[in-house]
């Protein structure tokens, strides 16, 4: 209020209104109202402080286009500079002061590379650039901005590796990057070794790699030192080696992915240590026994997404006789695959108790035997996926009754909360692509049955399932 009260008694800096005409923003409908006022106070996106002098620039997703680097250096007491999705080519990273940086989801074109220089923003907190084009590596200088908490650069073109030489910048701050909170690189081509230094991030909350071509032996690395971690996503890498262990120290870790690797070995009840964590996803690696993997993570009280696709190949799927199921096994579980991993055996019974289970996916695998009546009983189940095996029988008449796929309970389905980590799933099992969901409700309603050995006839009674989106009961024998 005083701010504003001080900009209606005096008109802006005019060095810093001369400074913002200079931009010469060309901005799609509507236009930005930069001529109705002399005062640059009052303009979009623009605040001001008791000086009358512009500490926020703020024009995220205004179609804006143009260059930004005219006004470098010049507007001096700028704190948060957000121009976000928007066409603009890069600024030198010169100006004073700055404690948000954001220009994530632009089209920096020709080879542009991230420039050096962003030592020098003593203030900067926040630096975010992902979806924008960037091509060649990350200057050393990043980590010299002693207040950095949050780096964010995914869907790029970055590669090179991240060098370890960045701990001895003489700038640094005394905790070697304590200040850092989130680092956020994935999608890129970055390569080498995962960077040392990342171990002194005590800090950190929020680490993501994924899709990049790191490699090394993930049970060399030491992450006990990450007290604060909640989030680490390190899949569709190289890394080797076995399950890391040392992230059992970790405390507060609630999600976990290292699919799309070469980790091996078996899953060690040491993980049962990872109380908090709800999100386990390490598909398409080499791990081995099925039976002795899930009896293990039965005992994690509070996951609730577990994806286990293209792994355990060619095993088969336990029953209760042959795993020790508790009051709690999987009693929080919403989400299981065990997809693609060409296993043997029928539907096990011990999936009937889970409760709370709203998606499973035991498509391309070796099953048989006929789908269990009790598996249309399943109160929250609405994503079924059996296709690609050679489950044979009749389409089960209980699937007609499915509670989350009914009109009423579906109405009443309102988790719609973002995934701690988001999902891929094949739109088709030809598809070259996944989709991803960031939020479960996103998925589709659905039962797909393809090519398998139904036969009978499809029941009429499959009308009452009012909200299913996708039937799929294609190369089978119904008449």
């Amino acid at each position: 209020f005083l701010s504003r009260f001080a900009s209606l008694d005096q008109a802006c800096n005019q060095i810093d209104q001369e400074t913002l005409l200079s931009l010469n923003f060309n901005a799609s409908n509507p236009p930005l109202n930069w001529s109705f006022s002399t005062d640059c106070c009052l303009w979009e996106g623009i605040k001001c402080d008791s000086e009358a002098q512009v500490t926020h620039l703020w024009l995220p997703d205004r179609g804006l286009r143009g260059s930004i680097y005219p006004f470098t250096g010049k507007l001096t007491h700028l704190c948060h500079l957000n121009l976000s999705h928007n066409h603009l080519s890069f600024l030198s990273p010169s100006v004073p002061f700055l404690s948000i940086l954001d220009f994530s989801h632009n089209y920096f074109r020709g080879h542009c590379q991230l420039p050096s220089g962003l030592g020098n923003f003593s203030k900067l907190q926040t630096f975010r650039a992902g979806f924008s084009y960037l091509s060649g590596s990350i200057p050393d200088d990043v980590s010299a901005a002693a207040s950095l908490e949050d780096i964010s650069l995914p869907v790029n073109q970055l590669s090179g590796a991240i060098s370890n030489g960045v701990v001895n910048l003489t700038s640094l701050n005394i905790g070697k990057l304590a200040n850092l909170k989130s680092l956020k690189l994935h999608t890129n081509s970055l390569s080498g070794f995962l960077p040392q230094f990342l171990m002194n991030c005590t800090n950190l909350i929020t680490l993501n790699l994924r899709i990049n071509n790191f490699r090394g032996d993930l049970s060399a690395y030491n992450f006990s030192t990450l007290h604060n971690l909640h989030t680490i996503d390190l899949g569709n890498n190289n890394f080797t080696g076995s399950f890391p262990l040392t992230l059992t120290s970790c405390m507060f870790l609630t999600a976990i992915r290292l699919s799309g690797n070469k980790i091996e070995e078996q899953i060690s009840p040491t993980i049962l240590a990872l109380v908090s964590v709800s999100y386990l996803s390490i598909n398409n690696n080499n791990l081995s026994n099925i039976t002795g993997a899930i009896g293990i993570l039965m005992g994690c009280k509070n996951l609730r997404m577990l994806l286990l696709c293209k792994i355990f190949f060619h095993e088969a799927i336990p029953d209760e006789n042959q795993i020790t199921i508790s009051s709690y096994a999987f009693q929080n579980l919403v989400v299981l695959g065990i997809g693609n991993c060409e296993i043997k055996g029928q539907i096990p019974t011990w999936l009937g108790k889970l409760k709370k289970l709203q998606v499973l996916d035991l498509g391309s695998n070796q099953i048989t035997g006929p789908i269990p009546g009790w598996l249309g009983n399943m109160p929250n189940l609405f994503y079924i996926d059996l296709s690609y095996n050679s489950i044979s029988g009749e389409f089960p008449k209980e699937f007609c009754g499915l509670p989350a796929l009914a009109l009423q309970e579906a109405k009443n389905r309102a988790d719609g909360n973002q995934l701690q980590l988001p999902l891929f799933v094949p739109e088709t099992k030809c598809a070259l692509y996944n989709q991803q969901y960031n939020k479960l409700f996103s998925l589709p309603p659905a039962i797909y049955l393809r090519n398998n050995g139904l036969n009978g006839s499809i029941p009429i009674e499959i009308g009452n399932v009012m909200f299913l989106h996708v039937l799929d009961l294609s190369l089978n024998n119904f008449s």
